[in-house]
């Protein structure tokens, strides 16, 4: 069926490619009487493959779809099946049947809730704190559903992974659910931006510790992660194995967050395009930086625009670090001359006088923490993540001795202001030796863009 791309982002609609269909089916062994939902069946792909694979089975499958368009189609389809009932209507506050064995597919994600539609959800208390997205609500039905270790196979949207307002859900599956398997799809589906991955799970109570296995689709390979090494943290890595874990041990011993020793205001919220903006010196007018002024240790001349002065405060007076907003790496200077910024630049304080300015500004800016933000923190996140505090904010800051981080600082000072760049050489093996970080650690293996972006 043939639908307007407006209408498909509307309403959540992304049609799953055979090859990601198969793979997933390929894999499934369903036993015969099984019971069998598909939430959000569209045109029915998930429904006719598993038929197909499992023709000697007796199984019980269930479809609903809500848009009348797609369920006119498919009505003919399996008017003669005699094992499959579809049902045109919303998944999410009409259907009530359970005990499921297995509920699989794609269900519509950044689609709009409406309204009255969110305040019938809300009387239901398995929706409470989770927000609006819609993948989010039809897992969290999905899983009602389930009968005891029955299993759940959705693909999602991989924010879901690493947003920090998905936490209350990521918590909540870790709880409830033994997580079998995370297949990590890219950004399989033709002409969707999202990144997305399969969910694989199984509705059962967890022991202490069990092997979740990751996998990678586009390069059909995988490897394993620990329960318990993922169970206290913020994201769900995709890129991590049992190898890795213990190096991320290591980075986190004996470390502060960045998020407690500092505040981290963005700039003024002011658009290049404002028309308050000037791009010629004025003399009310005050030098505005942005993003694409700061780079590592220095600032970038051009592109030049200024501000009225009465936009300046007195905050921006005090030594801070700026920083790039940006989603998948790194790139901050030292300011000790007040300068003023707009919010495509972050603003990081050290308030706690046991931390040196320079020494946070070393860590922040070294391959080791780079490779931590886009591994632990963002899931190598290349859109929807800005490093603002809920992120850059989680970068752990090691605890040492004021004495040594005077070392750091001369080496900081001596880079920024002399201009040596011998420097930012020795800062990166000290920053290396105090993390216990062989410094031939491969750090480009493990970034979005290699060795361009560490």
């Amino acid at each position: 069926m043939i639908m307007d791309k407006e209408y498909k982002k509307k309403h959540g609609i992304f049609f799953t490619p055979d090859t990601v269909v198969n793979k997933i089916v390929d894999n499934l062994k369903i036993n015969n009487n099984s019971k069998i939902l598909e939430p959000s069946f569209g045109e029915g792909i998930f429904i006719d493959s598993i038929i197909s694979a499992n023709k000697k089975k007796d199984l019980e499958i269930t479809g609903i779809e809500l848009d009348k368009h797609l369920f006119k189609n498919s009505s003919k389809k399996y008017s003669n099946k005699k094992n499959v009932k579809i049902y045109n209507q919303n998944f999410l506050t009409d259907f009530h049947d359970d005990n499921f064995d297995l509920i699989i597919g794609n269900p519509p994600y950044g689609s709009k809730i409406e309204k009255k539609e969110f305040e019938l959800l809300k009387s239901n208390k398995i929706f409470d704190n989770f927000g609006k997205e819609p993948a989010i609500l039809f897992t969290l039905k999905a899983i009602s559903l389930l009968k005891n270790h029955g299993r759940l196979i959705f693909i999602l949207p991989s924010t879901i992974l690493r947003v920090r307002s998905f936490l209350n859900f990521r918590n909540y599956l870790k709880s409830v659910s033994k997580i079998n398997t995370i297949t990590n799809l890219h950004q399989v589906f033709p002409d969707v931006g999202y990144e997305t991955f399969v969910l694989d799970l199984t509705l059962q109570r967890q022991m202490t510790d069990y092997t979740i296995k990751v996998e990678d689709f586009d390069k059909r390979s995988h490897s394993e992660l620990s329960f318990s090494f993922i169970k206290e943290r913020n994201t769900i890595p995709l890129y991590l194995d049992k190898k890795m874990e213990k190096i991320i041990t290591e980075i986190e011993d004996n470390t502060i967050k960045l998020s407690s020793i500092s505040t981290m205001p963005r700039g003024i919220p002011l658009s290049v395009s404002n028309n308050l903006i000037s791009k010629e010196k004025k003399s009310d007018y005050t030098k505005l930086l942005t993003g694409r002024n700061i780079a590592k240790y220095g600032l970038n001349q051009n592109p030049e625009f200024y501000v009225p002065n009465y936009l300046y405060t007195e905050k921006f007076k005090e030594k801070k670090i700026l920083s790039q907003n940006l989603a998948y790496k790194i790139v901050s200077t030292l300011d000790t001359k007040g300068r003023l910024v707009n919010d495509t630049v972050n603003t990081i304080y050290v308030s706690d006088e046991e931390y040196l300015t320079e020494y946070v500004l070393a860590i922040m800016n070294s391959k080791i923490m780079i490779f931590y933000l886009q591994n632990v923190i963002t899931n190598r996140a290349r859109l929807n993540i800005h490093l603002d505090s809920p992120y850059v904010g989680e970068i752990p800051i090691k605890k040492l001795p004021k004495n040594e981080q005077e070392q750091i600082k001369k080496d900081v000072d001596d880079l920024i202001f002399n201009k040596n760049d011998n420097a930012r050489i020795l800062i990166e093996r000290k920053i290396n030796e105090i993390y216990g970080i062989d410094e031939n650690f491969d750090f480009e293996r493990y970034s979005i863009f290699g060795k361009a972006n560490i």
